[in-house]
């Protein structure tokens, strides 16, 4: 009974301090969301940060579309293989050995799927958290970058933004 009682003192102290964790956590991340000052900021950064995971999403669904349909044509190609040499049994084998290649990439690219869908549930996250910063910020004064390079700050441009390539080059020639 005594070792009954200090295992369930033991998993009690574990979870004491799992909460003191939890709490500290909430606490820092409280006392961080209180440091923004500017909510049309914290927007402008959430609507980026959910824009870029778009943009994550449509070049993934390209990036997929274009290896389904390289397979699309590896499984066509394993088609006229196996009828190679009046479709021998070794020209049957290559086929089949190509079309379960085939098939594994058709399985492998359902990535695409899942990472669209869990990169969804995370803007789904950002835009409440860009809601719920907003309500606890609510009217404090807009708090601007001064640092001299804060227009620099920005990562690369999204497709259709930013300066041309072209025009860049042009000043270099």
């Amino acid at each position: 009974m005594a070792d009954s009682q200090s295992k369930a003192e033991a998993k009690l102290k574990i979870i004491r301090e799992t909460l003191e964790a939890m709490s500290n956590s909430i606490a820092s991340t409280r006392k961080e969301i209180s440091a923004l000052k500017d909510p049309d900021e914290a927007n402008a950064r959430v609507d980026e940060a959910t824009g870029e995971l778009d943009a994550i999403v449509k070049a993934t669904e390209g990036a997929t579309s274009s290896i389904l349909e390289a397979a699309e044509k590896m499984d066509d190609i394993a088609a006229r293989v196996g009828e190679l040499d009046g479709g021998s049994k070794a020209a049957m084998a290559e086929s089949e050995a190509i079309g379960e290649l085939t098939a594994e990439i058709f399985m492998a690219c359902s990535f695409q799927d899942i990472t669209g869908q869990r990169i969804s549930k995370v803007v789904a996250v950002l835009k409440e958290l860009e809601q719920r910063t907003s309500d606890l910020l609510g009217d404090c004064g807009p708090k601007k970058d001064t640092r001299p390079d804060a227009h620099l700050l920005n990562g690369p441009a999204a497709e259709g933004e930013g300066i041309d390539q072209d025009a860049v080059d042009a000043m270099f020639a």
